[in-house]
């Protein structure tokens, strides 16, 4: 009994619903049946894709398109810079239509180009033709694309663009020429230089120029061609010995480079810590490395480790922070905690007590620099902790001095270098860069209304030519012709 009761229900569940279904489709659908027609669609240039009523179909000019449904259409042709281009028609049973869009034929598909410069009246070069026209220029009747344009201005540095052009519209673009007659300038701009923030800079005996950076890339600079190499942390430190060879401190190692295999050395192996502050090289041409954990020196045969445990030695610290050599080849030692200077086998220490200046100053060290007289120039650093004061002292030999400026503060500076003429230049983290002759009164050259337009400085060297180089953390590297500072 509950078998027939069980299919009497499943049969009228089935009856239900093929009724149902029956009920959705007796009503046939009202669609338009496609046409025998079709319509070819080209253009000069060709590639254009071709749209249908705003939808792309997935074909580009030459092409056709079938089976249209009847009445009003528009294609569109896109292609690349130009404007696009519609064309409307009507669709009728077996028609065939083609349309032709010629772009060049079209005085709207071109574009322009309008060029400013500072300073005005600079020579236009474009696509690498002397135009025999300066700026202000525009430039008419341009096909889309991409063009390079280039302006040049006597005792300026030449700059260029490469300007994009949509059809029917005109671009706008502007140079800002940099002045060239006192200095030039090398940053991410205009050169290889990948970062701005640039650490230090030297120049060997063939005065091409070693330029280092923040991001650890070390650029040589010959005056026409540039060699960049990365050596993976930043750099700190540069120096050149007397065969001409340079060594390269970084914040994770000690380099140098053999112009014989022309490659890289790592001496990582010699240091106590591979974070490098500084190196000299002595008369003797002994290389001399200050790092955060000790000395280390390389006599040409063999290294020597130097620490505050070291039994021959009278290291006052071994937080090293600069290095210099006199002109009786004592190595003069700047630590976090005084000086030490070494002659031969003899040590001998000098902190702030030492020095009868009648103020307390900083005992952190943070440059120390010969000039041509023998005079020692030593650069304290104002240490927060004890809230000692930073500041410049020289000594003689015999006298130490505390020295201070009317216009140049002396808290903060990081660097002290002597040039050709025996100037000591200075820069500070807070002043920017400046030198003087006499401890009275600095010429600064650093900032907006100064010959180079940054205060951050970070280093600076005279090259053969008498030219300055200035590492900036800003700006790249700067020349200051000689003649100019």
């Amino acid at each position: 009994m509950k078998k027939r009761i069980f299919f009497v229900v499943s049969y009228l569940i089935i009856i239900t619903t093929l009724s149902c279904q029956k009920e959705v489709f007796t009503t046939e659908p009202n669609e338009t049946k496609p046409t025998n027609s079709k319509i070819i669609a080209s253009s000069y240039p060709e590639g254009a894709k071709i749209y249908l009523d705003g939808k792309y179909v997935g074909c580009k000019t030459p092409d056709s398109l079938n089976w249209l449904q009847p009445g009003a259409h528009t294609i569109t042709l896109k292609l690349g810079l130009f404007p696009d281009r519609s064309y409307d028609f009507q669709i009728q049973d077996s028609v065939r239509l083609s349309w032709f869009y010629n772009y060049y034929s079209d005085s709207l598909n071109y574009g322009k180009i309008y060029c400013t410069s500072m300073p005005s009246a600079a020579n236009v070069i474009f696509n690498d033709t002397y135009l025999n026209r300066k700026t202000p220029i525009q430039l008419d009747s341009l096909m889309p694309g991409e063009y390079k344009l280039k302006v040049e201005y006597p005792g300026c540095r030449a700059d260029s663009s490469i300007v994009r052009v949509i059809g029917g519209h005109r671009q706008n673009i502007s140079f800002v020429l940099d002045d060239t007659t006192y200095w030039v300038g090398y940053s991410m701009k205009n050169s290889p230089i990948s970062d701005n923030h640039i650490t230090t800079v030297v120049v060997d005996k063939d005065n091409v120029k070693w330029i280092g950076g923040m991001d650890g890339s070390v650029y040589l600079y010959d005056g026409s061609t540039w060699i960049v190499t990365q050596l993976g942390s930043a750099i700190t430190c540069m120096a050149v010995d007397q065969q001409n060879i340079v060594w390269v401190g970084t914040e994770d190692g000690l380099y140098s480079f053999d112009r014989s295999l022309h490659k890289w050395v790592n001496y990582n192996f010699a240091l106590a810590s591979t974070h490098v502050n500084t190196i000299a090289i002595d008369k003797n041409d002994f290389v001399w490395v200050g790092t955060e954990n000790g000395l280390a020196r390389y006599n040409r045969t063999s290294w020597q480790l130097i620490t505050t445990d070291y039994e021959d030695a009278n290291l006052i610290s071994n937080f090293i922070t600069s290095l210099a050599v006199d002109t009786y080849n004592r190595i003069w030692i700047g630590t976090d905690f005084g000086i030490n200077v070494v002659n031969r086998s003899l040590w001998e220490t000098y902190r702030v007590s030492d020095m009868n200046l009648f103020e307390e100053i900083s005992e952190y060290i943070r440059d120390i620099e010969v000039d041509k007289d023998g005079t020692i120039w030593i650069a304290h650093k104002f240490d927060f902790i004890t809230n000692r004061k930073g500041g410049i002292v020289s000594f003689n030999g015999t006298d130490w001095r505390l020295i201070s400026f009317d216009n140049f503060s002396t808290n903060y500076i990081k660097k002290i270098f002597v040039d050709t003429w025996n100037y000591k230049w200075v820069i500070s983290t807070s002043e920017g860069m400046g030198k003087f002759s006499q401890p009275d009164r600095v010429l600064i050259v650093t900032g907006t209304d100064s010959a180079i337009p940054t205060k951050f400085v970070n280093d600076c060297i005279i090259d053969i030519n008498g030219d300055l180089w200035v590492a900036t953390g800003s700006i790249g590297i700067v020349k200051l012709k000689k003649g100019n500072f």
